[in-house]
């Protein structure tokens, strides 16, 4: 993966997001387990546009898919020290956070060998 580029892994169960892993400086770990254990997964791409393309590259070439990109911006850091979700402070945001929505549904919705639940 990307040296420096820490992941947090999360699962679904029983309704309620769990911390699958917690974080590693890599995330070759993660994708490993996510494999082995046949659990769908993606990324959200957290201050995009800050350093190196790495991560997207590293998910492109291992075919896992960004489902969103979040850029390095002034706003949303002041946002966040705040406590304030970004679709709440910035209301452009609300449509990409409804479109990762719907693609962590159809993730999850699709077992191993394409077929649904």
């Amino acid at each position: 993966m990307v040296k420096g580029a820490r992941v947090r892994m999360f699962y679904v169960h029983s309704g309620k997001i769990r911390e699958a892993v917690g974080k590693y400086k890599s995330g070759e770990l993660a994708v490993e387990l996510t494999r082995e254990l046949a659990i769908p997964c993606g990324v959200v791409i957290n201050r995009a546009d800050h350093g190196d393309s790495g991560v997207a590259s590293y998910c492109r070439e291992q075919g896992i898919p960004v489902l969103l990109h979040i850029p390095l911006e002034r706003r949303i850091a002041e946002l966040y020290c705040r406590s304030i979700p970004l679709v709440r402070g910035m209301p452009q945001w609300h449509n990409a956070f409804l479109d990762l929505f719907q693609n962590i549904t159809g993730l999850i919705s699709v077992r191993v060998g394409g077929s649904r639940e």
